[in-house]
């Protein structure tokens, strides 16, 4: 996490619902916040195309910070605080542009 002279985090992807409709947020410091479903390349027998991200709606930011929270108790605290916030900075995106509830206090 960036010590002197390191950078720090510059970039993460958050994969979820990989069992049933594959999604990732994707958050760089240079260029913000991405949201994309994963179609898997492999809709047709035979087919085995690569993985390809397409549009992917609006994030289920409850569902997604209650699964980070649970599973990510073992992480690096900082690291775990680092992703978590910016998750609720896109949340607070979302409920300034989608006039949604905000699912994080601050």
């Amino acid at each position: 996490m960036g010590g002197p002279g390191e950078r720090g985090i510059v970039g993460f992807q958050l994969c979820y619902d990989k069992s049933r409709h594959e999604r990732v947020l994707y958050w760089r410091e240079s260029t913000g916040y991405t949201h994309h479903g994963i179609d898997g390349g492999d809709g047709w027998p035979g087919a085995n195309m690569t993985p390809i991200m397409v549009a992917g709606g609006v994030l289920p930011l409850p569902v997604v910070l209650a699964k980070f929270d649970a599973s990510a108790e073992d992480m690096e605290p900082r690291l775990r605080d680092f992703i978590r916030g910016r998750l609720c900075d896109y949340g607070m995106y979302l409920s300034r542009v989608f006039r949604l509830v905000r699912f994080c206090s601050t």
